[in-house]
């Protein structure tokens, strides 16, 4: 569903492609009218399905299981009692440095992968242009907290900002965070 007070009058603005202006002489002007509102009924069509779509992303994304970060258990400290014990801990330990390091570059790698699909992300960057979501982000963020009523009017989740912004964004800032984390 499109949001309330939403602003069909873009559509009114419908252009013609060069091929039907160059046969729009022939026509008479309640057929260039009736294709004019074809057009303009096809656009809206179109935006009320994209609105569709995002409503089913997110009841598909909902019914999703949460993530959650895996976290390894620390190691005991091993007590040695000769010289050579030692110099095997330190080749062992070069060993698990190398895999440690090679676990870093893999975690870096999936951080480097969430922000190429977040800059990738049209819908994505159009919404981190939009004010609420702006203001959204300052208020998470601490930069510029919100008061209490009016933090609670834009993360109202009945609301179809709420739900068609910043709710998406959200995510997928949170799919950037547990990625840093793991990093």
């Amino acid at each position: 569903m499109p949001p309330k007070g939403f602003d069909y009058s873009r559509f009114d603005k419908v252009q013609d492609s060069d091929e039907e202006s160059v046969e729009e002489w022939r026509l008479s002007e309640a057929e260039i009218k009736a294709r004019k509102e074809a057009k303009r009924e096809a656009a809206v069509q179109k935006e009320l399905r994209s609105y569709e779509e995002i409503d089913e992303k997110l009841a598909r994304a909902e019914k999703l299981p949460p993530r959650k970060a895996e976290v390894e258990p620390a190691r005991a400290p091993v007590a040695t009692g000769s010289w050579s014990e030692d110099r095997d801990l330190l080749a062992d330990t070069d060993a698990e440095k190398r895999r440690d390091r090679a676990k870093l570059r893999q975690a870096y790698r999936a951080v480097e992968g969430v922000l190429g699909q977040m800059a990738d992300d049209g819908d994505f960057q159009a919404d981190l242009k939009r004010p609420s979501v702006v203001k959204a982000i300052k208020h998470w963020t601490n930069e510029a907290r919100l008061p209490p009523d009016e933090a609670q009017e834009l993360f109202d989740e009945q609301s179809k900002d709420f739900q068609f912004h910043l709710k998406p964004v959200l995510g997928k800032l949170n799919r950037l965070s547990a990625a840093c984390r793991a990093a």
